[in-house]
């Protein structure tokens, strides 16, 4: 099979220098097409004449003289004829008019050279291809010369021709559009005037209603004046009767509330009060003992979410049993009613030493933190202490702390606040972690490496 060639542009080969030759090829083989094809593209010929009314609103006539096509056969096509001080692209014949060809891609038709066609009369279109693609195909090309949005008139004589009609009829236009102008005008004056004088009547009319209802307000306020003060007096005399009538009324209150606190407070059972404290304490004392018994962490734990967090971060950070400082003992370990253990190494894990306290050295946490840690893993103050608070308070009420011994005895109990913070003080002395009390029952703490450990971390019986 031979080789394929299509058509395309190029530089000359001989040593003459080419700055152009893309420019200078289409423009060549654009005037060749024409040349070949005898036809044109003519783009739509209208004249258009504008002027302004007598507010500034421009008005244009325009009537289309050719409506245009993208290829119009021509007589015949010449190329680069000279006529004096003008040389066109080409020179064609349609319907027995010369008209000159432009073919421009990158020099354009000046000012100078369209006034000259001017002066002679003379009819000029211009084919801009300057956005054409240089390395086009020959079809292409052909596409591009005959379409006539890429043409232009740049003189036509007709123009002139058909002009001085064109401003007649516009000439006429802006006189009627200047007419109807000036009876808006006129309109619009008179209907100002009548708006100024029916404002001046309604500013007069509310002068006037100003007038009647200041005169009207005034005696309304007088009348208000004299009924206030009469509504002052009785009120005045309402107001003491009342404050006395309360006075009487809060006296005898507090007379029989005294009676019936020194009723209630005599009814009450000191001796059921005093057994039922010193069966809280026992009870408390036996839970104490049961909860301090065991010290390592047992196979199954109390809490679903302590079973599930505590096997999982143990996993997580490699260890096989709780650090040393964890199994000693300390003050209200067993508020939990669980296994002292469980919820120190739980918690331990879940808000002081796990992964992301270790990442972050420097963050402190707060009282507020480890209650949230203990919400979350489920540790809850057993109902013995609640009973104890409820019988404190109710001793409390009626004065009767004095007169029992067991039930005063209930305050030395502890509380979920103070186990905790007594464990976070206990890892402080341990190293284990940073400690700073800000007040009697709030602190701040963040963790330290295991490394800088007092004692040795972890240990297995």
């Amino acid at each position: 099979m031979g080789a394929k060639v299509r058509h395309y542009f190029a530089h000359s080969r001989s040593d003459r220098p080419c700055s152009s030759g893309a420019e200078t090829g289409i423009h060549l083989a654009a005037k060749q097409l024409i040349a070949d094809r005898l036809a044109i593209p003519v783009p739509t010929l209208i004249a258009i004449v504008e002027a302004p009314d007598s507010r500034g609103h421009v008005l244009s006539v325009s009537k289309k003289l050719y409506p245009g096509a993208d290829r119009y056969p021509v007589l015949d096509a010449m190329l680069e004829v000279g006529l004096v001080d003008i040389r066109p692209d080409l020179i064609v014949t349609l319907g027995g008019v010369k008209i000159l060809i432009e073919v421009a891609v990158t020099h354009y038709v000046d000012e100078e050279k369209k006034r000259r066609l001017e002066e002679r009369g003379l009819r000029c279109i211009e084919i801009s291809l300057g956005h054409v693609d240089r390395t086009l195909t020959l079809e292409v090309l052909e596409h591009e010369l005959y379409n006539q949005n890429n043409a232009s008139w740049i003189v036509n004589p007709r123009l002139d021709e058909v002009r001085p009609l064109l401003e007649q009829q516009l000439a006429k236009q802006v006189a009627q559009a200047n007419e109807r102008i000036r009876r808006a005008d006129e309109v619009l004056a008179r209907e100002r005037q009548r708006q100024i004088e029916a404002a001046i009547r309604l500013e007069q009319e509310r002068e006037a209603a100003a007038e009647r209802r200041a005169a009207e307000r005034e005696r309304r306020e007088e009348e208000a004046r004299r009924l206030r003060e009469q509504e002052a007096k009785e009120a005045s005399a309402r107001w003491k009767a009342r404050l006395e009538f309360e006075r009487a009324m809060e006296a005898k209150r507090i007379e029989e509330a005294q009676m019936l606190w020194a009723t209630q407070r005599d009814a009450q059972d000191l001796e059921g009060m005093e057994a039922q404290a010193r069966q809280l304490l026992a009870d408390c004392d036996q839970l104490s003992a049961q909860v301090s018994a065991t010290t390592t962490l047992p196979l199954r734990l109390a809490l679903p979410q302590l079973q599930r967090t505590v096997r999982r971060k143990m996993s997580r950070l490699d260890i096989d049993a709780p650090p040393l400082a964890l199994t000693c003992e300390i003050p209200g370990e067993w508020v939990f009613g669980i296994t002292s253990i469980e919820w120190k190494f739980g918690l331990f894990l879940d808000a002081v030493y796990n992964p992301e306290e270790l990442t972050r050295f420097r963050q402190w946490r707060s009282l507020v933190d480890l209650t949230e840690s203990a919400r979350v893993l489920g540790l809850k103050e057993v109902p013995l202490l609640s009973e104890a608070r409820e019988l404190l308070e109710r001793a409390r009420y009626y004065q009767l702390l004095e007169a029992l011994p067991a039930v005063a005895s209930l305050k030395a109990l502890p509380d979920a606040r103070q186990a905790v913070m007594e464990f976070i003080g206990h890892l402080a002395s341990y190293n284990m972690v940073e400690f700073v009390p800000r007040s009697a029952d709030d602190f701040t703490y963040r963790a330290v490496p295991s490394n800088l450990w007092a004692v040795p971390p972890f240990h297995s019986d």
